[in-house]
């Protein structure tokens, strides 16, 4: 086997306008309580005049992070190219997506019919309700040899979603980690459009690189309200293992 000298840990947090303020703060709630460990929170109009050198990880919790500009995200794009890490939680990963920062791909919504149904406007609510996630869980399947997956016995790996971020396998036949296998629903409401067009063909965790660095995408919150223990390890992993996680090039 390989030894890994682990790096100092040296996390920031965006938070502030245009970020998840519930999700920014399970993140913070999880170092001060959980892991004991240091966290540098930054409000999302101050980094583009944050020195990022001082940091070794960056986590973005869902958000449309609206007051990064275009300067901001090449400073995030060259900080992570130079061996560090970013980790992009649930709508982050859609972020990352859309600005380039991966090259990796979201599910597209399939295309609609071409025949126009009207609906009732009393069932509007109803209807597009049902298209939503309020919060499900579903079983995914982790390969156990990656460092992500670092402690975990049971490649079964029940995670809680409560968005619609759907990501493509990455080409990358090493990026991969988590997937939903077949009928992955265990509980909570899910359509069953979303069942059948949506969940077959995407996967739940990400490895991609970023020049020497890499960006760590999680489609699932796992630090869910502080109480959704089984998915927190994967945080921890992320977090403390990620800069010496590596993605083979093929």
């Amino acid at each position: 086997g390989q030894i890994h000298t682990l790096k100092q840990i040296k996390p920031l947090l965006i938070i502030g306008e245009g970020t998840s303020s519930l999700e920014a703060g399970e993140v913070w709630h999880h170092f001060d309580q959980k892991l004991k460990a240091p966290l540098t929170k930054v409000m999302a109009y101050k980094i583009r005049t944050t020195d990022l050198s001082r940091f070794n990880t960056l986590i973005m919790v869902s958000g449309d992070y609206r007051l990064l500009d275009s300067f901001t995200i090449q400073k995030i794009r060259n900080w992570a190219s130079e061996g560090n890490t970013l980790i992009t939680i649930g709508t982050a990963v859609q972020w990352a997506i859309a600005n380039k920062i991966v090259n990796e791909k979201l599910e597209d919504k399939p295309k609609e019919d071409s025949i126009t149904i009207r609906y009732p406007y009393v069932q509007a609510s109803e209807i597009l309700g049902r298209e939503r996630l309020g919060g499900v869980i579903l079983k995914s399947t982790i390969d156990l040899t990656h460092p992500l997956s670092y402690g975990y016995r049971d490649a079964e790996l029940p995670v809680y979603k409560n968005n619609l971020v759907w990501l493509s396998q990455s080409k990358n036949p090493y990026s991969t980690v988590g997937i939903y296998p077949p009928n992955p629903h265990i509980d909570g409401y899910i359509s069953t459009s979303i069942q059948k067009q949506y969940i077959p063909k995407s996967v739940t965790s990400v490895i991609s690189p970023v020049g020497q660095g890499r960006a760590i995408l999680l489609t699932n919150n796992p630090l869910f309200r502080g109480s959704w223990y089984g998915t927190q390890k994967i945080f921890d992993n992320a977090v403390m293992l990620g800069n010496i996680m590596r993605v083979p090039s093929f």
